[in-house]
This record gives structure tokens, C-alpha cells and sequence, in this order.
């Protein structure tokens, strides 16, 4: 969640908003997330979320075994 803040002589915040939209489950239990679903940058300006890329497309892997002994002559 994030809000708007304003600068001055006193201290306005607006109304909260979510940052981003994530996968990340509800948590069962006290209103806390588990600490490994995520981290924040030391910074403030990125997350790495912790969470399944059901979007991202299954490419495929190769895997060469004995790769010193192919002779390329």
C-alpha cells in the first residue's frame, strides 16, 4: 500500500492505495506477510516478489554432457 504525503508545516497523508498487484496469498493468521514473499531495495525504488510466472513462457533447456571430449574436427 502506498499514499500521497504532503510537505509543509503540517502533516497531511491521503487516503492509502495498493502500490502494485501481486499473487502473494493471504496470510493465515496475525495480519503479517511471511517475510519470504518478498524484499524491498535498499533504496525504496524495487521489489522482488517471491511468486509463480504462470504468464512467462516455458522455454526449454539444453543440457550438454561431455562437451570437453567433442572433437570440433
Amino acid at each position: 500500500m502506498a499514499t500521497d504525503v504532503g510537505i509543509g508545516a503540517n502533516f497531511q497523508a491521503g487516503f492509502p492505495h495498493p502500490l502494485f498487484r501481486t499473487t502473494i496469498p493471504p496470510y493465515p493468521g496475525a495480519p503479517q506477510v511471511p517475510a519470504n514473499s518478498y524484499a524491498v531495495s535498499k533504496d525504496g525504488q524495487r521489489f522482488l516478489v517471491n511468486q509463480t510466472a504462470d504468464d512467462a513462457s516455458k522455454g526449454s533447456i539444453f543440457i550438454v554432457t561431455h562437451w570437453q571430449t567433442i572433437n570440433p574436427n
